[in-house]
């Protein structure tokens, strides 16, 4: 890449870290969706109900209408102080509360992730930095989580005869075709990331170092001394890991 390219990268990453900065600092609504009966539907976070639910019942230029918008007859909308607290209360209701349409981060694989998070957030005293935070913020973070720090879900996925991985593998050969890409026997194209975040839902969650399903012993004992904690029945006395409809038996 020609030297004289660089500072208009420098110049486009600063206005991004801004612009995020700018987003991040607004205050958010985590709002609930239900149904008729007070079934839980949707959960989502936004600067913007109105916008957001417009897009959910007409589409928007990134997002088809929800076909289950029609259910909606109730909504609950709670308000905080920063994106980072909206998340943060939004992970914890998909994990804990298992609504019905949330797909992005109601897998297996989140779930462990987010209890693991969990762990290293009372460790540390404070939340995890997001992943593109600046060293500043991670500062220190390594040495307070340390305990369980290699005891998490690992990030590698794999092949396997699971059907899930059947339907996608056939598909990106399709796709391969189709565009004239060549690859060998036996192998599959690139994935996408959300190919990856998706075939970790099929496959066994489990400790690496322990080769326990996750969460492992150590974690589940570095918890426990936080029973006193409000959100640590939710989490670790009534957990239920999300269905998978059977997709991960092997076929």
């Amino acid at each position: 890449m020609p030297d004289e390219e660089y500072p208009e990268i420098r110049r486009r990453v600063a206005a991004n870290r801004l612009r995020w900065k700018q987003v991040s600092a607004k205050r958010t609504a985590l709002y609930r969706l239900f149904d008729a009966s007070g079934n839980l539907l949707y959960v989502g976070i936004t600067t913007n109900p109105k916008s957001r639910f417009k897009g959910h019942r007409y589409g928007n230029g990134r997002d088809k209408p929800k076909e289950w918008w029609p259910e909606v007859a109730d909504t609950v909308i709670e308000w905080f102080d920063s994106r980072a607290e909206a998340e943060a209360a939004e992970a914890f209701a998909i994990v804990t509360e298992h609504p019905r349409h949330n797909k992005a981060m109601a897998d297996a694989w989140f779930t462990a992730d987010f209890l693991h998070r969990w762990v290293e957030e009372r460790l540390a005293g404070r939340p995890r930095p997001a992943p593109g935070a600046g060293p500043e913020l991670w500062e220190g973070w390594g040495p307070l989580t340390a305990e369980i720090g290699d005891h998490r879900v690992p990030w590698e996925r794999w092949w396997s005869p699971h059907r899930s991985c059947g339907r996608l593998l056939e598909k990106r050969k399709a796709d391969a075709i189709r565009l004239g890409i060549r690859f060998h026997d036996g192998s599959h194209p690139l994935l996408q990331p959300r190919d990856l975040t998706v075939l970790t839902c099929y496959h066994r969650i489990e400790c690496e170092p322990c080769r326990q399903p996750f969460p492992c012993d150590v974690v589940r004992s570095v918890a426990a001394r936080y029973t006193d904690h409000p959100q640590y029945s939710l989490l670790w006395e009534h957990q239920q890991q999300p269905e998978d409809d059977g997709a991960n038996s092997p076929g």
